[in-house]
C-alpha cells in the first residue's frame, strides 16, 4: 500500500514535507530505541509514540520508510524540523498502535 493512502483514506496527518508515494511492505511497533535498532528492518514503517528527535536518527540508521506517530502522541518541533533536513515522511494519528497495524493488515501490509 501507498504510504499517502494513510492519509487520504484514513485521515493521518503528514508533519513532513517528504513525499508520501512509496510503498509499505512491513511495519515494526516499538518504543524502546535500542530494541527498535536491533530488530527494525529496512524499509519498515515505525510505529511509535516516541516524538524526541532521536527516532529520526535511528530511523536513518535502520534506513526505515517512515514514522507514524500513534495515540496522538506528542511530537517535538526539533524532531520534524529533523525529518523535513533529510526528507523523511513522519506521520501521526489519534490510532492506537493496534489499530494502525490492523488498517496496514487489511490493506496488505
Amino acid at each position: 500500500m501507498k504510504a499517502s493512502m494513510l492519509i487520504e483514506k484514513y485521515g493521518f496527518e503528514k508533519l513532513t514535507d517528504a513525499s508520501a508515494e512509496f510503498d509499505i511492505n512491513h511495519a515494526f511497533i516499538g518504543d524502546l530505541l535500542s530494541w527498535v535498532m536491533g530488530h527494525a528492518k529496512s524499509n519498515d514503517a515505525w510505529i511509535t509514540i516516541l516524538g524526541h528527535p532521536n527516532i529520526i536518527a535511528v530511523a536513518l540508521l535502520r534506513e526505515l520508510s517512515c514514522v507514524i506517530i500513534a495515540h496522538d502522541a506528542q511530537i517535538q518541533p526539533e524532531t520534524i524540523e529533523k525529518a523535513n533536513e533529510e526528507s523523511f515522511l513522519i506521520l501521526k494519528s489519534s490510532l492506537s498502535a493496534f489499530e494502525i497495524s490492523k488498517i496496514l493488515i487489511n490493506e496488505g501490509v
